[in-house]
């Protein structure tokens, strides 16, 4: 009973159900500042996905005009087809692989929130979970839609002949599956 009145006396006329809402909204607070700190966490470790998507968004708009004079770029497989002899039919794909090897903008890129997910994707999708924490590279085009004057994104397709210029959409797939870092560049 000693006990009981140091309770009563600590908390003044406080009545069940008040305890109960305290209890909660302590609960909530402890759970909030979990998920923010978690969220803090992911952030800072997509800061080298997110440095290596600013390298290679400069690389893309450093590159562009070359490309649009028709000369030649390194790596030859990013270069336009009628550009870059004996590379005939170079593809994104061709690029992709190009851009990831070593002394390219993507050289050594890789998923920092998942073990085994992509380093780079088309989409950042919730149904894809491997896409969290990728540098999602999206093609940008006219909407189809008659009247529309706005641009859509889509995926850019492994066989996307690299002979016209490009308006490209990079950022990074990050927590939420929402994109950070976005810029639209011409390839």
């Amino acid at each position: 009973m000693q006990w009981l009145s140091v309770w009563e006396i600590t908390l003044g006329n406080v009545d069940r159900s008040g305890l109960v809402f305290a209890l909660l909204l302590v609960c909530a607070l402890a759970l909030v500042s979990t998920l923010g700190a978690q969220r803090v966490h992911d952030l800072r470790k997509l800061d080298p996905v997110r440095v290596k998507a600013r390298q290679l968004t400069l690389w893309l708009t450093s590159a562009e005009p070359r490309r649009s004079a028709g000369k030649a770029i390194e790596p030859a497989a990013c270069g336009r087809v009628s550009a870059s002899p004996g590379h005939a039919g170079s593809t994104w794909a061709d690029c992709l692989r190009a851009l990831q090897e070593p002394g390219q903008p993507l050289s050594g890129l890789v998923n920092p929130l998942q073990a085994h997910g992509l380093a780079v994707s088309g989409r950042c999708e919730r149904q894809q979970f491997a896409t969290l924490g990728s540098i999602v590279i999206e093609r940008v085009t006219r909407d189809p839609s008659p009247g529309s004057s706005g641009l859509t994104r889509a995926t850019l397709s492994d066989k996307q002949t690299l002979d016209e210029v490009l308006l490209l959409h990079v950022a990074v797939c990050g927590p939420g599956f929402s994109t950070l870092d976005a810029a639209e560049v011409r390839f």
